[in-house]
């Protein structure tokens, strides 16, 4: 009896929480999306091909969402990690034309995220400067650097370990990439959820000045979170170059504000302080299931961008409505 109660009330739970509501608009938007394509052009959102694509795609994003959501619960915003993940798939690219195996020129692309996220951090603590000034400046830098390394050009590097990481499809349908990323979402989940250091990231999202009085350093905090978001943002450009055979300085910025919405949109909130690895992947699943049917439907990209700017608006106002409700 009491397991079947347990059992009932996180059913309950689940039920009552933002993630139900999540997969219920990801339901909804597949069986719309399916229809309209049906209808129109004939055409199908759920061929093993497309499927295929979609999750290939949540790969290149989910990495921005999961440091930029991270960093968000903890109350602060990187606006640099598009810029940092372009250059560092240029950085792994240039390590591999000049005969460097594949973990090295992984390994250059996380260092380098990590490193430029360290900066980010110094400046933000040393001269209290506000993170989205910071590194909204950051990436102004980061783009003169990444045209001076890549002449403005792609850079094609081949390798066939890192090819086989990019391409690799198990039963012809889910690509390998997609199992890493299940990966990094699972570890930061349990991270955030069954770690004190996950619990402190809450609490300083929360209240920084509770946590300060509950022996928490939040500043010591907010170094791992932006080095471990330049980090992740270094794991994308290396996945980009994975994905494409080269590495671009301009490659990843396209996703900085897409991880961002699916962050968002998964129910983690701007303000920080609420929000998990779970919500944020349905996020990512919603934002690229639209995404896709817009391609299908043939939508022109630049209507594409406005639909994709509108969503970030209803992401940021759906977190407002509810920040506001829970003051109430």
């Amino acid at each position: 009896m009491k397991k079947e109660s347990v059992k009932s009330n996180a059913l309950g739970r689940f039920l009552d929480s933002k993630l139900s509501s999540l997969a219920i608009i990801l339901v909804v938007l597949i069986v719309v999306m399916q229809l309209v394509l049906k209808l129109t052009l004939d055409r199908t959102m759920l061929s093993p091909g497309n499927i295929s694509t979609i999750l290939s795609t949540i790969v290149l994003v989910s990495f921005m969402a999961i440091g930029s959501g991270v960093l968000l619960i903890f109350g602060y915003i990187d606006l640099s990690s598009g810029y940092i993940g372009s250059i560092a798939s240029c950085i792994a690219a240039e390590l591999i034309l000049l005969g460097m195996p594949s973990y090295i020129a992984f390994l250059g692309a996380v260092v380098f995220g990590g490193l430029f996220g360290l900066l980010n951090a110094t400046i933000i603590n040393v001269f209290n400067f506000q993170p989205f000034i910071v590194t909204m400046a950051t990436s102004g830098i980061l783009n003169g650097i990444g045209l001076l390394i890549s002449n403005g050009y792609t850079i094609k590097a081949k390798d066939p370990v890192v090819s086989w990481i990019g391409g690799y499809k198990f039963f012809k349908l889910v690509p390998f990439s997609v199992v890493i990323m299940l990966i990094f979402i699972v570890v930061y989940g349990l991270m955030l959820s069954r770690t004190k250091f996950g619990r402190s990231i809450y609490l300083c999202g929360g209240n920084r000045t509770a946590a300060r009085y509950s022996g928490i350093n939040p500043t010591r905090i907010s170094y791992i979170l932006f080095m471990n978001c330049g980090a992740l943002a270094g794991v994308s450009g290396f996945m980009y170059l994975a994905r494409n055979g080269s590495g671009s300085y301009q490659g990843i910025n396209v996703y900085q504000f897409s991880g961002m919405t699916a962050a968002i949109l998964g129910g983690i909130s701007f303000g920080g302080g609420s929000g998990g690895m779970l919500g944020c992947f349905l996020g990512l699943c919603i934002l690229n299931v639209f995404n896709n049917g817009m391609l299908l439907l043939n939508v022109n990209t630049y209507i594409k961008t406005v639909f994709s700017g509108l969503l970030l608006i209803v992401a940021l106002c759906i977190d407002y409505i509810t920040i506001r409700r829970k003051r109430v």
